[in-house]
């Protein structure tokens, strides 16, 4: 349990976000995201609190997440895709 907790993440690359849950990796290009906004969804999601945000990508795919300092995440999405609806929260 200890390495699904620990090996959760994202990570802003110059042109991707990296999320991981071990064991799995996710790779969404930067371009590709329309939309993000907050949900309390309880679909499965390499996030570890229920209060997440919810990020659109590619044709309406979706991923949630739930970063550690969100206003931060999101602001740093805002500034890497300037497209984007991303809302602040």
């Amino acid at each position: 349990m200890a390495w699904l907790w620990f090996g959760t993440g994202y990570t802003f690359t110059e042109k991707e976000l990296l999320v991981k849950s071990e064991p799995f990796r996710l790779r969404i290009p930067l371009a590709k995201i329309t939309k993000a906004c907050r949900t309390r969804s309880l679909l499965s999601a390499p996030a570890l609190s229920l209060d997440r945000l919810e990020i659109l990508y590619s044709n309406n795919q979706v991923v949630l997440v739930s970063p550690a300092d969100r206003q931060a995440f999101t602001g740093e999405l805002k500034s890497r895709c300037p497209g984007a609806d991303i809302q602040q929260t």
